[in-house]
């Protein structure tokens, strides 16, 4: 369910360990154009594998009350897997404008496991600010999307590494 506990994440959306990576280059990044159109209602990213697990974003219009709509954004990681894993990560989520600047880029912690394995914010952004060809968001009816993921832990989760063999032949 991506409703799950906003109010805590909007408290915690703010935390120190981020700061701190300000020179750091993410484990991953997740980012897509976003066709909008009046009939949008919600779209998930394709699977990105960082660290070993699957990420993907997931990107909704909520009408939190009538007449109120909001982009919603949502950070996944989900393995697909009933096993015992868990990922402690920094995310930087947010908006590249047409002109290529970042917008709203919102920064949390988050401990992704086996029973919670996304967290995001259902009003990300107000519909109406976000369309408005003035603030620029928008480009050829599209919107970009992007996700800085920092993976800090894993437990439980295996990666594959692959070994080749090769025989060099000398004359």
């Amino acid at each position: 369910d991506m409703s799950r506990n906003d109010q805590s994440i909007t408290r915690r959306s703010l935390e120190p360990t981020v700061d701190s990576r300000k020179n750091a280059e993410p484990s991953g990044v997740i980012r897509f154009e976003l066709g909008l159109d009046q009939n949008f209602e919600t779209h998930r990213s394709e699977k990105v594998q960082i660290e070993g697990l699957p990420w993907n974003v997931y990107v909704k219009k909520s009408n939190l009350a009538p007449s109120f709509e909001y982009l919603s954004l949502f950070v996944t990681c989900n393995p697909n897997s009933s096993t015992m894993w868990s990922c402690r990560a920094s995310i930087e989520i947010g908006i590249i404008k047409a002109n290529g600047e970042r917008y709203e880029k919102l920064i949390f912690s988050w401990n992704f496991n086996n029973k919670v394995d996304d967290v995001g914010f259902h009003a990300f952004l107000s519909w109406n600010f976000m369309m408005d060809p003035q603030k620029n968001f928008i480009r050829d009816g599209k919107v970009t999307i992007e996700a800085r993921i920092f993976v800090e832990e894993t437990t439980g989760v295996r990666t594959t590494v692959l070994l080749f063999r090769t025989t060099v032949w000398a004359p």
